[in-house]
């Protein structure tokens, strides 16, 4: 019972160690200028949605776009 809660003790520091890294990280690089926000070309994530504009939809039908 003793190496069961070590071990639930351990596994559990883990993850709270794993999302207070998550929570802190940086978002965006550094270079010799300084640090900054974004990627390195100066833009968001790319558009994904020209990827699915022409796949059918799970009914069978096309999605409608706005």
């Amino acid at each position: 019972m003793t190496i069961l809660m070590i071990a639930a003790g351990l596994i559990t520091t883990g993850i709270l160690f794993g999302l207070f890294a998550t929570a802190t990280a940086p978002v965006g690089y550094e270079d010799a200028s300084g640090f900054h926000f974004g990627n390195e070309n100066g833009q968001g994530a790319p558009s994904r949605s020209h990827e699915t504009e022409h796949l059918p939809h799970a009914a069978g039908l096309t999605p409608h776009h706005a």
